[in-house]
């Protein structure tokens, strides 16, 4: 991606992209991102490449900005609770436990649900891993 490209100046491209093809226009960033989650594959198609023209992106450029950078302003990053996860897959050992467990602890968080079972699941095979060293 390209070090000069800010949020600022994609969140300008979303906007214009929303209102240009869909008429509409929010007072948030985040009922944009809520809006283009919601819209069906055949709204979608063409998106990042109409998005890339104001920017000048292409659409795997854009669809990347979105997907790593743009939108992980609107979770809570998963990091943070590394420790906690550690703590849970001792317990529990089993991802789909630890994720339930976890997100019953959290209700009002919100967290990236792909980030979040990325996570688990790599902290559970490096536990694994080491189990297996032993």
């Amino acid at each position: 991606m390209q070090p000069e490209l800010k949020i600022e100046f994609f969140s300008h491209a979303i906007k214009q992209y929303v209102g240009d093809f869909f008429k509409t226009s929010f007072q948030q960033l985040v009922q944009y991102y809520d809006f283009l989650r919601s819209l069906s594959n055949k709204q979608r198609y063409g998106m990042w490449k109409n998005i890339g023209q104001y920017i000048h992106l292409d659409q795997k450029q854009c669809r990347e900005f979105f997907h790593n950078t743009w939108s992980a302003q609107f979770f809570e990053p998963v990091t943070t609770y590394r420790p906690e996860l550690k703590q849970l897959i001792d317990q529990f050992e089993d991802p789909k436990l630890v994720l339930a467990e976890f997100t019953r602890r959290h209700l009002n968080v919100i967290f990236n649900k792909h980030e979040l079972q990325v996570v688990i699941q790599t902290l559970c095979k490096r536990k694994q891993t080491e189990k297996d060293k032993k």
